[in-house]
């Protein structure tokens, strides 16, 4: 006789036509907290054990999402479908055979190779197009394999055009709740975050609604994608150039522009000694006409600076805080909105920027919550402060819309 084994996961009612759904391609879009990440997980335990010696991917934006959904997944699978846990490479193996692959979408074109029965994408909108594109999709076509798209909008990206294919397409299905479709949730709750949030945040965030841009800052980043990056500077021409620094896990980024604020050179690098640091940066500045520059000198960035400066550098400090931030990120909104900033289709940065966007910090237990630019956890904001920096450095709009030359 068989032994029943239960999986102890009660989905509520807007979770439930996701999982009675017989669609090749699921794409489930809600507001934050409304269960999605749990209904998910849920679904890959349904497909895993009722299907032997399967490939499912389990796919995040990010190392620390990734590990994300192995928690919720390892909540609810019950342990006597496991027969091994590869913890290094993050592999399931359950007894029938089946294999759940935990893996980020960050260095994408490592995720090429063989063909996936099952895929579940957990954050998606915040995974690069060209990720979707080129490395996750393909893996679906021999396979006939299929899709379950799980996350908060991010502006109209692919996950929006996916979305729409439901109206059209009987291999689709699309649903998007609001974060009050939670029963869980008391709407006291939500109220308090939504007065607490500007209008278009709210709406994607909480009402789970694609809006343009609202995901970042940023607002027309593509209206300033043009241009190419040069080998060389142009005789008698200053540049300026903008240094966010860091030593290891983030990323140290150099971007050097003309006085049209058009970006002419980048280079984004990590874990290197800060004497090498030091080195790449007199040796970019002095290549570029020995360029204006404007470096991060906050905390560890202080005794740079001074060392800099003293290699007869053209160099200033800008120390970060919370208002010279939103100052320093504020200027660079103005630009890119007006689109009098312009930059080559570097992916790593136009990605930042479209990404970059709000949170909620509280400076203490008991204190009323306050915005902060930031990355979403898990991504990187290294080359949106770079670029900031270097159009700082030619020069920043003030509260009243004339300009501020920086320091010379």
């Amino acid at each position: 006789m068989e032994k029943e084994i239960i999986i102890k996961y009660s989905p509520h009612k807007t979770q439930k036509p996701f999982h009675k759904s017989k669609a090749r391609f699921r794409i489930l879009i809600t507001g934050r907290r409304w269960g999605k990440t749990v209904a998910g997980a849920n679904e890959v335990i349904k497909y895993s054990v009722k299907h032997e010696k399967k490939i499912v991917w389990i796919v995040a934006p990010t190392y620390p999402q990734t590990d994300k959904c192995w928690r919720t997944i390892m909540q609810y699978l019950p342990k006597e479908l496991i027969i091994k846990i590869n913890n290094s490479d993050k592999v399931i193996t359950l007894i029938n055979g089946t294999q759940l692959w935990f893996k980020s979408a960050e260095k994408y074109d490592n995720l090429r190779g063989e063909g996936v029965d099952f895929m579940w994408l957990d954050e998606a909108a915040m995974i690069r197009k060209d990720a979707w594109n080129f490395s996750l999709s393909p893996m679906l076509m021999d396979t006939l394999g299929s899709l379950i798209i799980t996350t908060t909008p991010k502006g109209m990206n692919w996950v929006q055009a996916l979305w729409s294919k439901s109206e059209n397409d009987e291999d689709y299905n699309s649903w998007q709740y609001s974060s009050k479709d939670n029963p869980y949730i008391p709407s006291t709750e939500i109220d308090r975050m939504i007065k607490s949030l500007p209008q278009k945040v709210v709406e994607q965030e909480i009402l789970g609604l694609f809006i343009e841009d609202v995901g970042s800052v940023f607002r027309g980043v593509s209206n300033c994608i043009r241009g190419e990056l040069l080998n060389k500077p142009l005789e008698d021409h200053i540049y300026y150039m903008g240094v966010d620094l860091a030593k290891s896990v983030d990323f140290t980024v150099i971007v050097v522009m003309n006085k049209a604020k058009q970006v002419v050179y980048y280079e984004r690098f990590n874990q290197l000694d800060w004497n090498i640091q030091k080195r790449i940066i007199i040796r970019v500045a002095k290549k570029w006409n020995n360029a204006k520059i404007l470096l991060d000198s906050t905390g560890l960035g202080d005794p740079i600076f001074d060392d800099l400066r003293r290699e007869g550098l053209t160099i200033e400090g800008y120390k970060y805080n919370h208002k010279s931030k939103m100052e320093l990120i504020d200027n660079l909104s103005i630009h890119i909105n007006e689109a009098t900033v312009s930059f080559p289709d570097i992916p790593v940065l136009v990605n930042e920027l479209r990404i970059f966007g709000y949170i909620q910090k509280s400076r203490t237990s008991n204190s009323k919550p306050v915005l902060k630019y930031d990355a979403p956890s898990g991504f990187h904001d290294d080359c949106v402060n770079a670029l900031a920096l270097a159009v700082w450095c030619i020069g920043n709009r003030n509260s009243s819309g004339s300009v501020q030359m920086v320091g010379w």
